[in-house]
């Protein structure tokens, strides 16, 4: 009985071996064989090829420089319209005859074509010519001056305006104004500034004749000079 139980148990033994080499084949076999179905499984990208990055790259920096030049240009703009100075400057029409009175004269600007001059009459309302022909006649020349701040008195209101332009006699006129034009405002002094007001008239600024008074403002309207 003893003799018989040890060869069994020496071909169990064989068997198990026999078993677990070839368990361990086959196991090698299937691991090479998954191994080699992966190699050749085409990978999928994670990432952003090269060329599609360049782009996105350029797209971005595109952008930024888009973003950062209207910034500038947004900037500069606000910079420039900031620092514009307003200008109070007066175009006289030209061809026109305009009309304007004080309490006691009419007044009278006649403008041409053909010339830059202006010429200022005036005379008393009883002797008040029509064809704006009165009394008192002078020619004058607009320049520009820098931004004056003045204080008239325009229709019985005083304010404050501000003007760019004043008239002058012309340097070769041969309408030289007598001393009596001036002397209903300030005689030699007379300085004469134009501005337009909030109706959009042309308004003539004279110099007063008394210290520190404000300057006699006469509002024109336009008459076509046929």
């Amino acid at each position: 009985m003893k003799r018989t139980q040890k060869p069994l148990k020496k071909n169990t033994s064989t068997l198990t071996k026999i078993i677990i080499f070839l368990s361990a084949i086959i196991i090698c076999l299937i691991s090479y064989i998954v191994t080699a179905h992966f190699i050749h499984i085409p990978r999928t990208p994670t990432t952003a090829s090269p060329t599609y990055m360049s782009e996105t790259k350029k797209a971005t920096t595109k952008s930024e420089i888009s973003d950062i030049s209207s910034t500038r240009t947004s900037s500069f703009d606000a910079t420039t319209s900031s620092s514009k100075i307003p200008s109070y400057e007066v175009e006289f029409p030209r061809g026109t005859v305009l009309f304007g009175e004080t309490n006691n004269q009419k007044f009278a600007i006649t403008t041409y074509t053909t010339t830059d001059e202006i010429v200022i009459a005036y005379s008393p309302k009883g002797n008040y010519s029509a064809d704006a022909h009165m009394g008192e006649v002078a020619n004058f020349i607009t320049t520009t001056v820098s931004t004056t701040n003045i204080q008239v008195t325009e229709e019985g209101v005083t304010k404050n305006v501000n003007v760019n332009t004043e008239l002058k006699i012309p340097e070769n006129t041969v309408n030289t104004p007598s001393i009596d034009f001036f002397t209903p405002f300030n005689g030699n002094d007379t300085k004469i500034y134009a501005y337009q007001n909030d109706d959009g008239k042309i308004v003539l600024a004279f110099t007063s004749n008394g210290d520190h008074e404000p300057f006699i403002a006469i509002p024109f309207t336009e008459k076509s000079n046929e």
